[in-house]
């Protein structure tokens, strides 16, 4: 028999031949059957090649079904030798050397996507698995802070209605000053909220990672200048599918500005019938809050739809034919409703 890394080409020999790198072979064996480390056999020509450079360990005698994926990286399958760093959700991607490269409840590409009865709830720490059961019914700390937010929001209107009717009063008076000042600084919000929308959205769109810590704050950013409320909103639980799940998505986030609008137009119009009877001055003030508001709310909603519906058109080839959205890891870019999608984003551009 010959020893390691020589075989035999004939049965009853006496002469061993040397197995040339990056091929090897087992003691006794009648052929360079295996590779060396850093390699791996592929079936298709039964040849030795160079183990992925990353996100792979491929130790003596590894074969492409078996090649050990790190933590934090995933490929499509088995027969797969595209190795893909999991940049938006690492702690999802535990790798191994078997066919399930995903923790708990998630998978599908990059491990994006969740079980059924769980939804892709905002995770505090990118290296822990985000997707969160239904039935659990914890507000997560994002959700708090909207939920302040709101509330915030909401008392400032109220105290706004109560010191209009104030306004002779020292009180009055300085809230008038303050809404000069506020006057002021409009133009200098508006391009805040617009770097922070562009901030929050480029990770996403180009698929880079920014340090943790800035990532932290860009999503927080994202959800209040963006309005990105659907993230902090369990509307996956409500389907009975984990397939094409962006056509909820895109609906939602291109659907409901057009209902806010629509529902600000009837608060306009009663106002203004209400005082069109009675002083014209007031219907001129009802006029411009009217126009600044709409503006103001078209400028923070216009960078998050035209994200939403641009979205639809950028797929990611993972090899082996299969190609899905990169916004959402659920829809294939080859089905029925992709294509739906396409024309109805289609449209809005």
């Amino acid at each position: 028999d010959c020893p390691l890394g020589k075989y035999s080409a004939r049965n009853g020999s006496i002469t061993c031949n040397k197995c040339i790198s990056p091929e090897h072979s087992t003691p006794g064996s009648s052929q360079c059957n295996i590779c060396v480390e850093s390699y791996y056999r592929d079936p298709k020509d039964d040849t030795c090649r160079k183990c992925p450079e990353e996100g792979a360990h491929c130790g003596e005698g590894t074969t492409l079904e078996n090649i050990r994926i790190l933590e934090g990286y995933w490929r499509l399958s088995v027969k797969s030798k595209n190795v893909l760093e999991c940049i938006q959700n690492p702690g999802r991607c535990r790798g191994n050397n078997g066919s399930s490269y995903c923790q708990g409840h998630s998978r599908g590409p990059y491990c994006a996507v969740c079980d059924d009865g769980y939804w892709n709830a905002p995770a505090k720490d990118l290296e822990a698995d985000s997707c969160q059961s239904c039935a659990g019914g914890s507000i997560n700390f994002r959700s708090q802070v909207l939920l302040g937010i709101a509330s915030f929001i909401v008392i400032l209107l109220l105290m706004q209605i109560w010191l209009k009717y104030k306004r002779g009063t020292a009180l009055g008076k300085h809230y008038m000053d303050v809404m000069d000042n506020y006057s002021r600084l409009k133009t200098k919000l508006k391009i805040s909220a617009t770097f922070a929308q562009v901030a929050a959205s480029f990770p996403e769109q180009f698929n880079v990672a920014y340090p943790r810590t800035f990532q932290d704050i860009c999503e927080q950013l994202s959800f209040i200048f963006s309005l990105q409320v659907y993230p902090l909103i369990p509307a996956q639980c409500a389907m009975d599918t984990r397939k094409e799940l962006y056509m909820f998505q895109l609906l939602s986030k291109t659907l409901a500005p057009l209902v806010v609008i629509g529902l600000g137009l009837i608060y306009y119009a009663v106002r203004r019938h209400i005082f069109s009877r009675r002083d014209t001055q007031k219907t001129n003030r009802l006029n411009e809050s009217a126009m600044f508001w709409f503006l103001l709310f078209t400028y923070l909603i216009y960078p998050p739809c035209s994200t939403v519906v641009l979205a639809v058109f950028d797929c990611e080839d993972l090899g082996s034919g299969e190609i899905y959205m990169r916004a959402d890891y659920s829809t294939p870019c080859d089905t029925k409703g992709y294509r739906t999608m396409e024309i109805y984003a289609a449209i809005f551009i």
